[in-house]
């Protein structure tokens, strides 16, 4: 089991934007990639 250090982080708010942007930018790649799969499904079920 890992010791927590004693020493106290400090963020910025600059940190924190960036690293909240960082996390919404592979959101959304996630998700653009579930939408191009779900287009494709739907393309490949829809042929007779």
């Amino acid at each position: 089991m890992k010791k927590h250090s004693q020493k106290e982080e400090t963020h910025t708010s600059t940190d924190l934007k960036r690293y909240l942007g960082i996390l919404h930018e592979e959101h959304m790649k996630a998700i653009k990639g579930m939408g191009e799969h779900f287009i494709d499904v739907n393309r490949r079920l829809a042929k007779p």
